[in-house]
């Protein structure tokens, strides 16, 4: 006869465990029993739990062995549960494990540590300082020092909910020393960079890498029509009739407020491309380290420049309570007629001799 087998079946992620406990005396067997029930019945505690039924499961921790941790300590050390795991698993874990956080936030915290451990499949968790130390380089290098942030916070949640003392651990106070980017290496809050004058996208594009050049017209249309980066990409918006071949403007429903659905001059026709957002990034990036909503402040600067209304301009935009919506209300037909229309020409005919300049 050969030694005792424990059969169990957990919740997820531990499933069912088989093991030969390595014993054919039933008192030691009944030990082991009582220390694996101990442990699953604190499954919903924390992942130190899960990280040990794991281990039993795996080979790397025999049943006798947390037995006797169970018996001496009633698992009070459990830093030696985590320390030396790969730190995927254990992650894996933590996010599994039940919590309080929503349903969108341990989405989130699942893309986000996958993406931060793609090239370290291997790691312990010993090792999260150091992995985060690399991390922070190449986001310096990369200039995305947002992205750094948010995986610094992702990392600071796992030790203090997964690591034995939490925020009181040497792992917490190692991973806060990886200090976040201090404000100078950020672009500054207020620094504004519109395109001074068409002439000056021109130069830009003339000069520009290949895999830029295809993006030109997108930039144009954008520049052109004051569009909010969430309306372009997510809100709906079309050229007014639908469909025509010859449309004579533009319709936004933008969500921001009640003001941002708005109708527009159409200085041309929407370009095919619609990109993500890191591309979009990208794109205003290499045009000078600008970034999307510049192309809406460069509508600010232009339409003005071509001659229209500046109030006008605020209603294209869909600025809240624009003056001429309080002072000079219109009806949809009389304002395409009287605003719309007039406006679309004088901006063609401003951009054909601004681009020449």
């Amino acid at each position: 006869m050969g030694s005792y087998r424990i059969e169990r079946t957990f919740p997820s992620p531990v499933g069912k465990i088989v093991r030969a406990t390595g014993t054919k005396d039933e008192r030691i067997f009944r030990r082991i029993l009582e220390a694996i029930d101990y442990v699953g019945n604190r499954l919903g505690s924390g992942p130190l739990w899960v990280s040990i039924l794991l281990r039993v499961k795996d080979g790397s921790y025999s049943p006798k062995e947390m037995m006797a941790e169970y018996e001496d300590t009633k698992f009070v050390n459990l830093d030696w549960s985590v320390s030396n795991n790969n730190l995927l698993d254990e992650m894996n874990a933590w996010i599994d494990s039940p919590s309080d956080y929503k349903p969108k936030t341990i989405k989130d915290y699942r893309q986000q540590f996958r993406l931060f451990l793609r090239d370290h499949q291997e790691s312990v968790v010993s090792e999260l300082p150091d992995l985060l130390r690399t991390y922070k380089g190449r986001c310096k290098r990369e200039a995305t020092y947002r992205k750094f942030s948010v995986i610094r916070a992702v990392c600071m949640a796992f030790v203090r909910d997964a690591v034995k003392d939490g925020e009181a651990s040497k792992l917490w106070k190692d991973v806060e020393q990886v200090r976040v980017f201090q404000a100078p290496l950020t672009r500054a809050k207020n620094e504004h960079k519109p395109f001074p004058t068409p002439a000056v996208l021109v130069q830009l594009f003339s000069t520009a890498e290949p895999w830029l050049k295809k993006y030109e017209d997108l930039v144009w249309f954008l520049c052109l029509h004051g569009f909010r980066k969430k309306e372009f990409l997510e809100d709906p918006w079309f050229t007014v009739p639908k469909d025509s071949p010859r449309p004579t403007h533009l319709w936004i429903a933008g969500e921001k407020n009640e003001d941002s659905k708005r109708e527009l001059p159409l200085i041309f026709q929407p370009p095919p491309i619609k990109p993500s957002y890191p591309t979009l990034r990208k794109i205003f990036k290499a045009l000078g380290g600008r970034t999307c909503h510049d192309s809406r402040r460069t509508y600010q600067v232009w339409i003005p420049a071509a001659g229209v209304d500046p109030d006008r301009v605020d209603k294209y935009l869909g600025h809240s309570q624009a003056k001429h919506q309080r002072q000079n209300y219109k009806k949809p037909d009389d304002m395409i007629r009287d605003w719309i229309l007039p406006d679309t020409e004088k901006i063609r005919e401003w951009l054909k001799k601004a681009k020449r300049d």
